[in-house]
């Protein structure tokens, strides 16, 4: 049985470019848009990719578990004001939270306080303190 393919294809050829597989190198023969020399070199590049993607994922996971953790033992204590080199000394991050609003005024808070929420814990911060204000009840 003869296999028959058509010039134009052969990107290589007509335009003298060296196609290799993006995972192993390999040159390529066939489809111009042809980008790996096997499935088993294409499901590697796309295994390793989405790991290289859902690392950072893991990352920043790992962070916001840790900033509620401190939160947490920090609530446990009823601790409600606690400054900021304490509580970076604990493992908190402040860079990493889940979300940030700033309300309106309220009798103790300036006018533009952003509130920042991990999880269901929510906090103000300043230059020198973080304040925990409450937990989210479920309703």
């Amino acid at each position: 049985m003869a296999v028959s393919f058509r010039m134009s294809n052969l990107r290589h050829i007509r335009t003298g470019e060296k196609m290799e597989c993006l995972w192993c190198g390999k040159p390529l023969w066939g489809r111009s848009d042809k980008k790996f020399c096997d499935a088993g070199c294409r499901s590697t590049y796309h295994n390793a990719r989405r790991k290289r993607e859902g690392e950072e994922v893991k990352k920043v996971n790992r962070f916001l578990a840790r900033n509620y953790n401190v939160l947490k033992s920090l609530d446990q204590r009823h601790v409600k004001c606690i400054s900021i080199g304490k509580l970076t000394e604990m493992g908190f991050n402040p860079g990493y939270f889940t979300g940030s609003r700033i309300p309106g005024p309220r009798p103790g808070r300036k006018a533009g306080t952003v509130v920042y929420f991990c999880y269901d814990y929510s906090y103000t911060l300043n230059r020198t303190h973080l304040y925990l204000h409450s937990v989210r009840k479920e309703i």
